[in-house]
C-alpha cells in the first residue's frame, strides 16, 4: 500500500482530509480514492503532466481519455448537457456506478474529451463525492489497476508499479 495513508468513512469528508487531498492533486500528485465499487486513482484533470502520470501508472495508452469524476450534477451545466434524457438517467442512477458519456459541446473539458464526448461519473461513496465537490478544479479518475487487468477493491491487490506512483492513499 502506498504511504501516507488516510482513512475515511462513507460519509461527508473531514475538511482537513479534503485539504490534504487538494494539496497533493494541486502539486500534480496522484491520490487513491474509494468509490462504491472499486478504488480509483485521481489526478487533476486540467494538468497534462498529472494525466500523463496517471496513464504511466496504469500502463495505459495516452490517447485513451479518463473519466471526469464529479461530486454533484453541476457538471451537466458545465458541459451544456442538461437534456431531458440525461436528467432521467441522472435522477435514476446518480450517484452510483454509471458513467455517462456526454457531448462536450463547448469544448470545456478538452483534456478528457475524445471525439467531442466526455465520460462523467458521480460516485456514490459519500466521502469521495464530498471531496470532489469541494475541489476547485476537475478531477479525472481511473480504476486502480494496470491497464487491462481486474479493478482493485482491496488495497492488497494494487500492483507494485501502481502503488509506487500514488502520492496519497485514502482508504474507505
Amino acid at each position: 500500500m502506498p504511504t501516507p495513508a488516510l482513512h475515511v468513512e462513507d460519509g461527508p469528508c473531514d475538511p482537513e482530509v479534503a485539504s490534504k487531498i487538494q494539496g497533493v492533486l494541486e502539486s500534480g500528485g496522484l491520490v487513491l480514492l474509494p468509490t462504491e465499487t472499486v478504488y480509483g486513482i485521481a489526478a487533476r484533470a486540467d494538468d497534462a503532466s498529472a494525466l500523463d502520470a496517471l496513464a504511466r501508472a496504469k500502463g495505459r495508452p495516452a490517447d485513451e481519455p479518463f473519466t471526469w469524476h464529479v461530486g454533484d450534477t453541476s457538471c451537466l451545466d458545465t458541459l451544456g448537457a442538461r437534456t431531458a434524457s440525461v436528467e432521467r438517467l441522472v435522477e435514476r442512477y446518480w450517484p452510483g456506478p454509471l458513467t455517462l458519456v456526454l457531448p462536450d459541446i463547448d469544448g470545456r473539458m478538452p483534456s478528457l474529451a475524445k471525439d467531442g464526448r466526455v465520460g462523467v461519473r458521480f460516485p456514490a461513496h459519500q466521502a469521495t463525492a464530498s471531496i470532489l465537490k469541494l475541489l476547485p478544479f476537475p478531477v479525472a479518475m481511473s480504476s486502480a489497476n494496470l491497464h487491462g487487468e481486474e479493478p482493485v477493491s482491496d488495497l492488497a491487490q494494487l500492483a507494485p508499479s501502481v502503488s509506487e506512483a500514488i502520492t496519497l492513499c485514502v482508504e474507505g
